[in-house]
């Protein structure tokens, strides 16, 4: 069986006979595929783990190889640092995908995860044999231990594997309100930037890694690192506080207490024009010391918004089929209700064509403002198999329009009006440049970066537009080739070595093949 996901879908398809799977995906995004073929563990081209494919219409592959490989068994005990067992440690495991790297986490190799018993032991089924692992332990308050690589052999089983963790560092502190007065049930986790680690209450948790403030407001953290953190506290109905660069120490470090400010709420609604409720609609509000948060209003197109502290805040509100609102600057006191009011948009609709008026499917079609302004989209959708988009939620008046597609090329459309829905977006012929590059013995000059640029137009290309700009180096015989090129004519500059000058062609037409342009050394002053 293999399984694909996209966020957090989930599809598992049953492979046929002759072990083939096919499957849908979702377009521009990543999905991810993993095997369950019951008694092997499994193998991908990249190494062992999942593996991530790209799904924009230019990568899609239908020839991967999925290689099942037999399981075995590890066994061992996990120690603390003067030698005695210790349970309820959570054991996972490492993989080495190459001689000369390190030891990386390997959160998908099967049933890769259990716990060590009263006795620090532990034993798991399921591991893939031939490959270099590492048995993985943490339990607070101690450090993660690293067992030492093994291998398993063919049909074999590893026992005697040795977990020693190391003595573990904390934090403690004390989460209080403006007033000093201890906030129990406050969350408290730790970060070093790249990772989080919420608390450890002082009384162990059942589950590690995860507990609230006591009763008289402190808070513990144990198994960190000797190194600086930040520290993170929450609590329904506060804005949250932090502090950064403590540094865990053997003894424990005391922080300086982190101080959680109670918000008050912010209550609206969200209508259309014709003063209907508005379900589903999205709501964002932002102010200083993180005040504000997000929310969807309910099916009476009403929302809740907390903490909310007094002052500037800027709320954001918009829903799908509906124009884009610009932001609404507030000033709030507490306990405010808004009325936000959404206008219907209109839609562009049409169809994308090849150059032989063939639909194109899984077209991306982008709808900008214009003039356009950095970064901003107002729709962005894909064609359906017939080609056909629609792009809804336009204000009135005209809008910029793009398309991109694998294997094609399209040209800058003219403005387009909203409203607008027998539109047709047609694919141009491309051109491309080839040719090489030598150096000043006529040898193929290798690695010389070639600027190919449209120079028919006003201006300057724009050097993020492929279709007009192109940067590229030369092959070891000095070639060099673009394609899917647009416009023309185009200017050819050639950079190299500092002791060799600039080359360039001018007035190249498209489809131009043959070039050479051969270097030439700076004259000496």
């Amino acid at each position: 069986m293999a399984s694909g996901r996209h966020r957090n879908p989930h599809r598992s398809i049953t492979c046929d006979a002759d072990g083939w799977f096919e499957a849908p995906v979702p377009p521009d995004g990543e999905v991810f595929l993993a095997a369950d073929p019951g008694d092997a563990a499994f193998s991908f081209p990249a190494g062992l783990g999942m593996l991530r494919i790209a799904t924009d219409a230019s990568s899609l592959s239908d020839g991967i190889r999925v290689t099942l490989i037999p399981r075995g068994r590890a066994s061992g005990i996990v120690l603390d640092p003067e030698g005695g067992p210790v349970a309820g440690a959570a054991i996972s495991f490492a993989v080495k995908t190459t001689e000369e790297g390190p030891m990386t986490t390997a959160p998908h190799l099967g049933t890769s995860r259990t716990m060590s018993g009263p006795d620090g032991r532990f034993s798991l089924e399921g591991l893939p044999v031939g490959t270099t692992l590492a048995a993985v332990a943490a339990k607070v308050p101690f450090r993660k231990g690293l067992s030492s690589p093994f291998r398993i052999p063919e049909g074999g089983t590893v026992d005697g594997i040795e977990i020693r963790l190391l003595p573990g560092c904390a934090i403690t502190g004390l989460v209080t309100d403006p007033a000093g007065a201890p906030l129990p049930g406050a969350q408290v986790r730790v970060t070093t930037g790249s990772t989080t680690r919420r608390a450890g209450p002082i009384v162990p948790a059942d589950l590690p890694d995860e507990a609230v403030a006591g009763p008289d407001g402190r808070y513990r953290i144990e198994g960190l690192e000797q190194r600086p953190y930040s520290v993170f506290a929450t609590l329904e109905g506060h804005t949250p506080a932090d502090l950064t660069g403590i540094h865990a120490t053997a003894a424990g470090t005391e922080a300086a207490p982190l101080v959680l400010v109670r918000g008050g709420v912010l209550r609206g609604i969200v209508v259309d024009a014709e003063d209907h409720p508005l379900p589903g609609a999205s709501i964002s509000l932002q102010g200083g010391n993180r005040s504000g948060g997000t929310a969807t209003t309910d099916a009476d197109g009403r929302f809740e918004i907390r903490p909310v502290l007094p002052g500037p805040h800027t709320l954001f509100a918009g829903k799908a089929g509906f124009v884009h609102r610009p932001p609404e600057d507030l000033e709030l006191a507490g306990g405010e209700e808004v009325r936000v009011v959404l206008e219907r948009g209109l839609e562009i609709a049409g169809t994308v064509l090849d150059l032989d008026g063939r639909p194109v499917p899984q077209a991306r079609v982008r709808v900008h403002p214009l003039p356009p302004k950095e970064a901003e989209v107002l729709g962005v959708t894909m064609t359906d198999p017939r080609g056909r988009f629609s792009v809804g939620g336009l204000s009135s008046g005209s809008h910029g329009i793009s398309v991109a597609a694998a294997g094609h090329v399209f040209p800058d459309f003219p403005p387009v009006a909203a409203g607008t829905s027998t539109l047709e977006l047609r694919s141009a012929r491309s051109v491309f440049i080839a040719g090489r590059v030598l150096d000043p013995e006529g040898a193929p000059f290798a690695d010389a970066w070639v600027e190919i640029a449209d120079a028919g137009g006003v201006r300057p290309p724009d050097p993020a537009d492929p279709r007009r700009f192109r940067r590229l180096l030369t092959d070891g015989e000095g070639a060099f080739r673009a394609e899917g090129l647009l416009g023309g004519p185009f200017r050819i500059l050639v950079r190299a070595r500092d002791d060799l000058q600039e080359e360039s062609l001018r007035d190249v037409p498209g489809d131009s093949d043959g070039l050479v342009l051969r270097m030439r050394r700076r004259e000496l002053r």
